[in-house]
């Protein structure tokens, strides 16, 4: 957790935390009942050696597997034989050690003290990580996100509804067409019958969700937090989406805010006036901790790809409420992050559930193929109940799929495969020419919605794609080029 305090909620820990003590207590049951010859204190000490070895194996697992596969260089899903060999190793190893610390005589009274400062360490070290990172965040939000309410701002006096869709790894026309064989100029077009304006040039002001959202949502360029995370810290990513610039300046012009669970703890707007989500879901720090236990091969084995299916419900909570959500007389801002069309794929053509692996490419086709249907429908009805709503449709980065040797080889198409996004804004009664440019990139996309809407004297930033990172000389390369 400590090591996600950006990016993960602590309130995420909770359900984990029960389910290991619910384990405990049933380990502790049954030792009961195996140690019963020993006396009060020989249990005592057995009990905590045993515990402690389970614990060790049940969240150990995951990264001892990866570290296996790494080693062997071996990537394919086991086969029975072999999981049932890995798990009888595991097992005879397991029983082993438990049935010596259940029948040795020998005193192992300095297992419990050892353990305890092991254990007391750990805690000590979380808890100075996620206090330290914790009383940074107002330094943060002081230095990243001044006061919403800009000088020049008069207030006007239209009030659209404004809806940002940010639509995970939706890259753009050229690319669509090189990588997935896809032509996407039937869906751009119904876009602009609709009023749209499709900037066919756009990139992501940076590589990575973790930054892209809370830039575009700042309307300013965050570099001193992208630097941080780059090289091993903790910047309050989530917190500069939660407690944005634009989320601020709307909340105090009356807007009410409202926010779709996405699955993803940095861009979760709990604190929104509506935070809406599904029932039964679990989020992407959930997945991630089932991902260290054997819980993980027995699904896989099963062939129950229970995350498909968290995530597909997800996905179609986020699309019919968008398409269903009622108007209001209060003006409002709806953030949804969507997972998609970034896998796992989880939709065909027809919408129809996908609930296994499969080529990158062509799940990334199909599950596209079946988002923009249901953009088309989103943008419908949006536009059906209030014209003068305000839409985006913006993808948070490229698709990701070139080498990363091609940065040496061909900087300009390494640059296009991890920053090239589709950017479609509807903006009723702006004037697109005037103002919007094929290579407007979303760190000016707040700055026109309000400017236009609420006279806020915004300048244009210049457009820039921002890397950081160990690889990259002194942890930042520029690109002022839209390719």
């Amino acid at each position: 957790m400590s090591a996600n305090v950006g990016e993960a909620l602590l309130v995420e820990a909770v359900v984990p935390c029960l389910v290991s003590l619910i384990l405990c207590l049933v380990l502790l049951v049954l030792l009961k009942l195996f140690l019963s010859p020993f006396s009060i204190s020989q249990k005592r000490h057995k009990n905590a050696a045993v515990i402690s070895l389970f614990f060790v194996a049940f969240y150990g697992y995951g990264p001892a597997v990866d570290t296996l596969r790494n080693v062997l260089d071996f990537r394919e899903l086991l086969s029975p034989a072999q999981v049932l060999l890995s798990l009888g190793v595991a097992l005879v190893v397991a029983l082993a050690s438990v049935r010596f610390f259940l029948r040795t005589n020998r005193s192992i009274a300095w297992i419990t003290p050892f353990l305890n400062v092991i254990s007391a360490i750990a805690i000590i070290i979380v808890v100075f990580s996620i206090t330290t990172t914790m009383l940074r965040q107002k330094d943060y939000a002081l230095k990243q996100s001044p006061s919403v309410v800009d000088a020049h701002a008069s207030g006007g006096t239209r009030r659209p509804d404004i809806y940002y869709i940010v639509l995970d790894m939706y890259t753009r026309q050229d690319l669509l067409q090189s990588y997935f064989k896809h032509d996407n100029t039937e869906f751009l077009g119904e876009l602009q019958e609709k009023g749209f304006y499709v900037a066919n040039m756009s990139r992501s002001n940076y590589m990575r969700t973790l930054f892209s959202i809370p830039s575009s949502l700042n309307y300013s360029y965050i570099d001193d937090m992208a630097m941080e995370k780059a090289f091993g810290g903790m910047p309050p990513l989530a917190k500069s989406v939660s407690e944005s610039k634009a989320v601020g300046f709307l909340r105090e012009r009356g807007y009410e805010i409202v926010a779709l669970a996405s699955g993803s703890s940095t861009t979760e707007m709990r604190n929104a006036d509506r935070y809406l989500k599904p029932t039964f879901v679990l989020t992407e720090f959930h997945s991630v901790l089932i991902d260290l236990t054997p819980i993980r091969s027995v699904l896989n084995r099963m062939e129950i790809k229970w995350e498909y299916y968290l995530h597909r419900k997800r996905l179609l909570f986020s699309l019919d409420t968008l398409a269903s959500m009622e108007s209001t007389e209060q003006p409002k801002f709806v953030f949804a992050h969507i997972m998609a069309p970034h896998w796992p794929f989880v939709f065909d053509e027809d919408g129809s559930g996908i609930y296994k692996r499969g080529n990158f490419e062509e799940g990334y086709r199909r599950q596209l193929v079946y988002l923009n249907e249901r953009l088309i429908e989103i943008a419908g009805a949006i536009q059906k109940r209030d014209p003068n709503s305000v839409i985006i449709f913006q993808g948070d980065h490229g698709p990701r799929r070139a080498s990363p040797a091609l940065k040496d080889k061909n900087w300009e198409a390494f640059i296009k495969d991890q920053t090239a996004i589709l950017n479609a804004v509807y903006i009723p009664g702006l004037e697109y020419d005037e103002v919007l440019y094929p290579s407007i990139t979303p760190v000016n996309t707040f700055r026109v919605i309000f400017n236009q809407y609420f006279d806020a004297g915004l300048p244009l930033l210049k457009d820039e794609t921002k890397l950081f990172g160990p690889a990259y000389q002194d942890g930042m390369v520029v690109t002022e080029k839209a390719f």
